[in-house]
């Protein structure tokens, strides 16, 4: 089983397991905002970034970014204690949010790609954060904004059959 996935199916499916999580385990409502395509490199950013390999037909990854106010405010309603810090517990909760919106979005993806493996969960905490995946270079980005901070849910992924042919004759996937 190997489809095209077009940019919008991969917004949709983003959206909606980033708003069924944020509800069902935050008891948080977020509503998207526009999403748009970003290559890479992108920009450093101060904070918090969850990771998630994904590898099968399609390969890439998915990932949580915000600042560390946000990442408290949602680490504070995710295990209902207030949290003013990054922290250890911080860290945990953004993999945890990466894991469980990445994992709906492969799961969702999994009837039009066939079955994808996900990597466990890598959080990056610091300044200056920059994400470049190796392969692929055109990132799905869609924002969200919760209690004034803006959150970023973004996928890089490309057909793992294009991109070994693109690396073994040295080609831009």
């Amino acid at each position: 089983m190997h489809c095209h996935l077009s940019a919008e199916i991969i917004v949709e499916e983003l959206c909606a397991a980033t708003v069924n999580v944020f509800l069902t385990m935050l008891d948080l409502h977020v509503r998207p905002e526009a999403a748009y395509i970003q290559r890479s490199p992108l920009e450093a950013q101060d904070g918090v970034e969850g990771l998630v390999g994904l590898a099968g037909n399609y390969a890439g990854i998915g990932a949580l970014c915000c600042n560390s106010d946000l990442a408290c405010f949602l680490s504070s309603c995710f295990l209902q204690m207030q949290i003013a810090a990054v922290d250890e517990m911080v860290l945990d909760t953004m993999g945890e949010l990466t894991n469980m919106i990445i994992g709906s979005f492969k799961n969702a993806l999994e009837k039009q790609t066939g079955p994808l493996a996900m990597s466990i969960p890598t959080v990056v905490h610091g300044k200056a954060i920059t994400t470049r995946a190796m392969k692929h270079n055109q990132w799905v980005v869609v924002p969200f904004w919760i209690n004034g901070e803006q959150l970023i849910v973004k996928v890089c992924l490309s057909a793992e059959v294009e991109a070994s042919l693109g690396a073994q004759d040295g080609l831009a996937v």
